[in-house]
């Protein structure tokens, strides 16, 4: 994430963000040989460097997309749902539709 990318983030006030793997060995867990989230071209959602971790506590909204069956965060009831919506940071669903 470089400084140009955050300071257009922080000026938004609606972020859509890729939120296809939670974590970089996410995918390998369940099948192991797999590419990490980095090698398929994604930016993680935790971790110190992860996507949350620069959307927690900017103005505006931000709002995960493009997830992963694999993605915990699918689950409603997940801790890992819980982590992000505490960081005041939305998850996508279908038929979702965004107001201004």
């Amino acid at each position: 994430m470089d400084s140009a990318t955050l300071a257009e983030l922080g000026a938004a006030d609606l972020r859509f963000v890729d939120g296809t793997c939670y974590a970089e060995e996410e995918v390998r867990r369940i099948r192991p040989g797999t590419r990490t989230a980095a090698d398929l071209g994604h930016l993680p959602i935790d971790g110190r460097e992860g996507s949350l971790a620069w959307l927690a506590g900017m103005k505006g909204r931000s709002i995960y997309i493009h997830l992963s069956a694999t993605n915990p965060i699918c689950d409603a009831d997940s801790k890992e749902r819980a982590r992000v919506h505490e960081a005041g940071v939305e998850v996508a669903y279908d038929g979702m539709e965004i107001e201004r």
